[in-house]
């Protein structure tokens, strides 16, 4: 799957010069660098875990950055997370528009109508927006069936019903849910309105299909419910939510929730730059936000007699022989429930050269000695 990204340096005055720097290790074979701009790009050939370092020069400055570079395995087949559409109102005077969602496979993505017809004055666009303005089509429900294709030929279909409801009809006002983090506060509201306009017809009663990410609670409130808390489990959660008010006319929608670990930030600390043979080495790393978790080497190597714990501490003695020079590497923290961090590390060792000028006298002969020189002095000025 193709890659790009663009890099960004601060404090530019017009243009800059961006290139690898190739005595501090070379990137990977596919991976190029756009001078002018900055853009890293290319199609990676295999999963990996590598570490590079960039330069930009700038108005006669120059600046270095040290990068760590994950390629990840093709991912699972293309899915649709897409589980249900909201109410579309009946009228040629609104205008309807969702986008259907999906993940996995590679994008971009191409959707279609497999099975079924729409009503009158909607269509599904190449990109997933079901959009329009029904025409004729009394009240009630379609039944589709929704296929989406990823650029390398992967298929997912799912069926859908699309609802014709009445203007007057309560419906969901909240269409799609933020995404969350395990372990961080989580905060989303979920809004009811009448397709009118007109005012909602209170008390309205909340019902709760299947079941929310551990660690959220739904909380109702006048007009909506708010779903909070902490989600203690990455993953894609699906459920269903169901309104009715005071008329007994009620909506029921079908959200996707998706929760991913947090990305940490490593750090070093308690490392000389630069080390030298025979050094003693007491060093951590750290993990921003903090987390219980482990520490790993993943590509690269550290200098030849230091090594790193599990639990991030840098330690060991520098070997005497064939250390000196830079040692770069890449370490990956991981907690227990999968969230992780990846950074690019570098440690220098230089040989301490031998000392220049006058040689010292060994004088550790004692009072004896000291007595000589004396002798020696007293003698030189008599003469």
């Amino acid at each position: 799957m193709p890659f790009s990204f663009r890099l960004a340096a601060a404090g530019e005055q017009g243009a800059s010069t961006w290139a690898f720097e190739a005595s501090q290790g070379a990137p990977p074979a596919w991976l190029t660098l756009n001078a002018a701009d900055g853009t890293l790009a290319g199609t990676a050939t295999t999963a990996e875990v590598t570490s590079f370092t960039v330069t930009v020069e700038n108005s006669g400055r120059k600046a270095a950055r040290r990068l760590a570079l994950r390629v990840l395995p093709p991912t699972t087949q293309v899915t649709i997370t897409t589980k249900s559409l909201p109410a579309v109102v009946n009228s040629s005077g609104v205008t309807f528009s969702y986008s259907l969602g999906a993940a996995g496979g590679a994008r971009p993505y191409s959707w279609r109508v497999s099975q079924g017809t729409l009503p009158s004055g909607l269509a599904l666009t190449a990109d997933g927006v079901l959009l329009g303005s029904p025409r004729g089509t009394p009240n009630g429900n379609t039944n589709i069936t929704v296929e989406v294709r990823d650029s390398t030929g992967g298929v997912a279909t799912q069926p859908l019903v699309v609802r014709l409801v009445p203007p007057g009809s309560i419906i969901f006002r909240t269409l799609s849910l933020q995404d969350g983090l395990t372990g961080q506060d989580y905060l989303q509201d979920i809004a009811v309105e009448n397709a009118d306009g007109s005012p909602l017809a209170k008390p309205l009663k909340w019902t709760l299909l299947g079941s929310l990410p551990d660690g959220l609670s739904l909380t109702e409130q006048t007009e909506l419910v708010t779903v909070s808390g902490k989600p203690s489990a990455a993953g894609f959660f699906s459920f269903t939510l169901a309104v009715e008010d005071a008329n007994g006319r009620g909506d029921s929608m079908t959200y996707g929730l998706s929760v991913y670990p947090p990305r940490y930030r490593l750090t070093m600390s308690g490392v000389a730059d630069p080390l030298h043979p025979g050094d003693e080495v007491s060093g951590a790393l750290a993990v921003s936000p903090n987390g219980a978790v482990r520490y790993e080497v993943v590509s690269g190597a550290l200098p030849p007699g230091v090594a790193l714990s599990a639990e991030g501490l840098l330690s060991g003695t520098v070997a005497e022989e064939n250390s000196e020079g830079l040692w770069t590497f890449v370490v990956e923290a991981r907690d227990s429930v999968g969230a992780t961090g990846l950074s690019s590390f570098a440690i220098g060792v230089e040989r301490v050269p031998p000392k220049q000028g006058c040689s010292s006298v060994d004088v550790s002969g004692g009072p004896a000695v000291m007595l000589a020189l004396l002798a020696l002095l007293r003698r030189r000025r008599r003469s």
